[in-house]
């Protein structure tokens, strides 16, 4: 699921197309794997940041990125499916 070929500094890389699940739901797994633990051990992904506008706005036809803290971690995310976790 991460990118075998990214710095050693505890950051996660994925790609997802979306295509089985919203934006939001693959980014919560991606934290969840990220921390090591199970997803509804982390807070609520609204505490930090609208689940259905950044779905909105991830699957709109341009160019988003959309950077947020989240359950100890950062977070950016692409409209093209990248998704980065890296420890606070």
């Amino acid at each position: 699921m991460s990118d075998p070929d990214a710095p050693d500094d505890g950051m996660t890389v994925v790609r997802d197309a979306w295509s089985d699940r919203p934006p939001s739901a693959a980014i919560v797994a991606v934290i969840a794997a990220s921390s090591g633990c199970d997803s509804t051990d982390l807070p609520a992904l609204f505490e930090s940041i609208d689940p259905d506008a950044l779905n909105s706005l991830l699957l709109t036809d341009g160019d988003v990125h959309v950077t947020f803290a989240h359950a100890g971690t950062e977070v950016d995310v692409w409209s093209d499916g990248t998704i980065t976790v890296e420890p606070r």
